[in-house]
Formats: structure tokens, sequence, C-alpha cells
């Protein structure tokens, strides 16, 4: 993945919120929801996979990818105009490139609380929509191993990247149904100020990349201060739910995400994730 699409992406996100940010206005809110005062809760899994695509250009030159087992556990509670979600997603699997007899093993994992606020609400069909806007702390962390394969050399290890960030993000949404039938919610997020922990070019000659290597955690106290045009990620997901009980629904979500950095040299990353799982409603 060039650079330029970097740019592009950056480019594209700052149009689209200078664009948006006016036409919502902070006007009143009309609540619509059936039942303004009643607090939902929701406890939900989900399994599905993550099709990722990566250039990282401290480990290699070559774009790696490969589809991954994913998974996600939630807690949300909506009540009458907020919303607030605590999530925990985790993938593992191999990726792999056609121009390098070379394997990577991938993991990445996340945890974040998010709240949201409706700017405005109306009825589409008799049917309520509202436009959110909120705030998301997050912390999103990724570990590579390049490996040489049995058929050149024995199994061994070549080399460890890393990415960890702990962001505060902007995230806007848009939601259109009812809790006791369908639900179908966009939403999109960019971090506003980041710390992120990358490894040192001096590879194994560093000692912040030893003490990396021997405890991934040490990863998550290793960063440095970075803004978007330091470090930039985007999220935007489509979420359906479906309920199906009076304490019981499904639901289905499509996750984009991309993250780049250029410490020490460029690295980017892009998923597609698709997760359908259940929720116990109370």
């Amino acid at each position: 993945m060039r650079p330029s699409l970097l740019k592009r992406l950056r480019a594209t996100v700052t149009s689209l919120l200078c664009f948006a940010a006016p036409s919502l206005g902070f006007g009143q809110v009309t609540d619509v929801a059936p039942n303004p005062g009643a607090a939902i809760h929701a406890i939900g899994v989900a399994l599905g996979v993550n099709d990722v695509h990566m250039q990282d250009q401290y480990l290699t030159p070559f774009i790696y990818r490969g589809q991954n087992f994913s998974a996600r556990v939630t807690y949300a509670l909506s009540i009458g105009n907020q919303r607030h979600m605590i999530e925990g997603t985790f993938s593992t699997g191999g990726l792999a490139s056609d121009a390098q007899a070379r394997e990577m093993t991938h993991y990445a994992g996340s945890f974040s609380y998010a709240y949201l606020h409706a700017l405005h609400a109306w009825e589409m069909g008799g049917v309520p929509a509202r436009i959110f806007i909120g705030a998301v702390i997050s912390s999103f962390a990724m570990e590579t191993d390049i490996f040489t394969p049995n058929s050149i050399n024995w199994y061994v290890r070549v080399e460890d990247g890393y990415y960890w960030s702990h962001a505060l993000s902007l995230r806007m949404a848009a939601e259109y149904g009812r809790p006791e039938s369908d639900i179908l919610t966009i939403h999109a997020e960019i971090p506003l100020v980041s710390i992120v922990s990358r490894p040192e070019a001096a590879h194994y000659q560093s000692q912040r990349n030893l003490e990396v290597n021997e405890n991934f955690l040490n990863a998550a106290t290793k960063g440095s201060l970075a803004f978007p045009w330091d470090s930039f990620a985007l999220r935007a997901s489509v979420d359906y739910q479906h309920t199906i009980g009076e304490h019981c629904a499904v639901r289905g979500t499509y996750d984009f995400i991309f993250a780049a950095s250029d410490r020490p040299l460029h690295m980017d990353v892009y998923m597609n994730r698709l997760l359908v799982g259940l929720e116990v409603l109370f």
C-alpha cells in the first residue's frame, strides 16, 4: 500500500468532517424512543472472519494478507438519547505474500469504551432515526511474527513487529430502527490524539525491542504522543440488530479498520472484519 493512499484517506476524512459538522447542527433533540426512560442492557458475543492486508517495512517491503479468526465481546447500554458501549475484540491467524517465501503470524486485539449522545432525531416512514456524536477511549494492539517456512529452513522466528495505540477518538453515528424489532447503525471514528508504540529501527540491538520481544505487554508503555498527521487511523462500521425474542437478538457487523505509522519505517494495515453473534437483552 503506497503512502499516497494514506494521504488520500486523510484528505477524504477531513473533507467529510468539514462538510458534515455544520450540516448536523446542535438543535434540540426530539426524543422518539418507544420508552425514553427505559434502559436497555445488552451483552453480546460474536464470531467471524478478519480479512487482513498489511505492509510493515520494518519487517519486509512486501504486502502480506490472510483471512483470520475473529471474536468480539460487548456490553451496551441504551437509555433515551445516550449510548454506552464496552467492547473487546481479538483476531489471530496467518498471513502470506505471493512475492516472498515467508509466513507471518498476526495477532490483533482491542478494548474500548464509547459514549454517544444524540444530536438530532426524526422519523422516516414512522421509524425513529437519530444522529449521534461522542468520544471513544480505546487501546488497539497488533503483533506480527515473520517466519522462514520449513521448506526453506527450520521453522524459526525471524523478526517481531508490533503496533500499540492508546487513543481518544471522535465517533459519529447514525441509527435507524426500533429496539423491539430491527436497528441499523452506521458509525465512523478517527483518533484525535493517541500514544503509539512501534519498534525501534535498531532491531535486536535495541533494549526496548528486546523487552517487548520477551513480554509483548511491555509495548503498552513504550509509546509516544501522536496526532492524526503522525499516525493516522480510521474505523467505519455497519451494524444490524434483529430482535428474535423479549431477551434475545441476533447482530451482524461489518468493520473496516485502517491504521498507519511512519515510525520507524512506514507501516499500514487495513482489515475487513465480518462478525455474527447473539445478544442477551435485559
